[in-house]
């Protein structure tokens, strides 16, 4: 149904109580006062209701939805259109201060002003005590630095949840006025304020005065766990190079593919994230017991909310992988030392209310340099030999004991003109214990099954200091220790000119995080 009219009031309900308007249509007026909550003088218009259902429209020349100073307890609910197309404003008063208004605009609702004929008009205005709660789009067209929302009087609420959208200042006129937000952890976001307003983030992000701002710290406080992630992966590799038939002759060479996926839920105070990563392990003997290690790896971390970083970097460094201490070589020791270098692409999509869209996507290009190191002690228990048709076959039980330390720095970048991060240097370390029982199935073919558990801790380099725009933030976000568990299988079988493996581990943590990996990989000569 249409109700149309091409002077005033397509809806006049001045004087009323309890009035209920429901739209499914098109409400319009090509003149002031689409529909009317005015009150003439010594009477009050209380407690209407206005529902602009799913694709209803209502629209105005002049002042859309009008109340004034003896207008109270007016609810409106819209999941359609409510627009104004010249002067004054979509919802609110014409003069003076309504009381007690809510204005419920959904995740379908739009709320807009169109025309340029009144520039200094908002979208929105309340008077006294009313409530505005946005998940839809409420958006000034003529320019992101118009007002769409004034808090004209006292003592009202906005509140601005999930994926709403924002074009327009967000002004406070009176005094006890809160802005709320509610986008869920781990949203970025930068709204323009004027006046005094109250912030308030219900889900449990910080918010920045200095206009109202929150970024979330993903990429910074997954530092320690990614790194770790490295290390574990690297030892592994190192463990599985040491527990291999060795060659001989000259020209040996370990090469490997790698990869793995690791996820962690988020809490109350974590974001939750999912990362994939694949790369290349080379080992090259340089002498008996000591080696040249390079690792390159490509990573992409996939953050809640519209936040995703890559990276691409590399380790090299020396390994000692079993070095016989004593004991008829059941006892070893080992270790290894390696830097690298990684390269990171963010990208994070950003609610404002500075664009025409209300959104914002930031991107941003750093490096951190990285250090790695860690040493063992092994006891390696050979089991009773089997026979078979042509060798007997020796399977072993290995137990080893070992630390790791880990360094990053990170320089200090920018993400567009609204977040600034100084540079970080991180420092952390691990105590962990292994046990692995190597089996052969036959002279060809073998099979290990291991089991290691980890305790991680940053040791330095907690905080994190950043700015959002002009306000310095120090935060400590991240729970900056961990203790784990995992458990891999590999299959090895031997060639006449080397060893070809596959490898598939998992692990699980305390921070709920379970991380799945797997590889295949060669050691040939050549």
């Amino acid at each position: 149904m249409t109700v149309s009219v091409t002077n005033n009031q397509a809806i006049d309900a001045t004087d009323s109580t309890n009035a209920t308007i429901t739209n499914s249509g098109t409400i319009s007026a090509a003149a002031a006062k689409t529909i009317e909550f005015e009150a003439t003088a010594g009477n009050v218009t209380s407690g209407a209701t206005v529902n602009n259902n799913l694709g209803g429209t209502i629209t105005g020349a002049t002042n859309t939805i009008k109340t004034n100073l003896r207008t109270t307890n007016t609810t409106i609910n819209n999941s359609g259109l409510i627009s104004v197309t010249g002067t004054g404003r979509a919802i609110g008063p014409g003069a003076g201060r309504d009381t007690g208004t809510v204005i419920n605009n959904n995740s379908t609702g739009v709320i807009v002003k169109t025309s340029t004929a009144d520039n200094d008009g908002e979208v929105l205005e309340l008077g006294d005590s009313g409530t505005i709660t946005n998940s839809g789009q409420i958006r000034n067209d003529t320019s992101p630095s118009n007002s769409a929302i004034n808090l004209k009087g006292d003592n009202n609420t906005l509140i601005l949840r999930d994926k709403g959208i924002v074009v327009g200042k967000i002004v406070s006129g009176g005094t006890g006025n809160k802005l709320q937000l509610q986008h869920g952890f781990g949203r970025a976001y930068f709204y323009e304020t004027s006046g005094v307003l109250t912030l308030e983030d219900l889900s449990g992000n910080v918010v920045v005065k200095g206009s109202a701002g929150s970024v979330a710290l993903g990429a910074q406080e997954t530092v320690d766990e990614l790194l770790g992630l490295r290390t574990s992966n690297l030892r592994a590799a190192f463990k599985r190079y040491a527990a291999s038939p060795k060659l001989s002759g000259t020209g040996i060479i370990w090469g490997e593919t790698f990869g793995y996926r690791s996820k962690r839920q988020g809490t109350s105070n974590l974001l939750k994230y999912e990362t994939n990563a694949w790369g290349l392990n080379f080992i090259q003997p340089i002498t008996t017991n000591l080696d040249l290690v390079l690792s390159l790896e490509t990573n992409k971390l996939s953050l809640q909310e519209d936040h995703d970083v890559t990276r691409k970097g590399f380790f090299s460094g020396l390994s000692v992988s079993e070095y016989p201490v004593f004991g008829r070589n059941k006892f070893t020791a080992g270790g290894f030392a390696l830097g690298g270098v990684g390269w990171y692409d963010s990208r994070r999509q950003v609610l404002t209310n500075t664009t025409t869209s209300g959104l914002l996507d930031l991107n941003a290009n750093f490096k951190s340099f990285e250090l790695i190191t860690g040493g063992n002690i092994g006891y390696n228990f050979k089991l009773p030999k089997r026979a078979s048709a042509k060798n007997s076959l020796q399977n072993k039980l290995d137990t080893e004991l070992g630390f790791t330390l880990g360094g990053s720095h990170t320089g200090d970048y920018n993400e567009g003109t609204l977040f600034f991060w100084e540079d970080r240097s991180l420092l952390q370390g691990s105590l962990y214990l292994q046990e692995q029982f190597s089996y052969e199935l036959d002279e060809r073919t073998g099979i290990k099954l291991g089991v290691e558990i980890e305790h991680r801790k940053v040791l330095n380099g907690k905080e994190q200091e950043y700015k959002v725009k002009e306000t310095r933030v120090v935060s400590s976000e991240g729970r900056n220790f961990e203790n784990s568990i995992s458990g891999n299988l590999d299959f090895n079988y031997k060639t006449p000119y080397g060893l070809a493996y596959f490898q598939l581990q998992h692990r699980i943590s305390d921070q709920s995080r379970g991380t799945l990996g797997g590889g295949i990989g060669v050691k040939f000569r050549f």
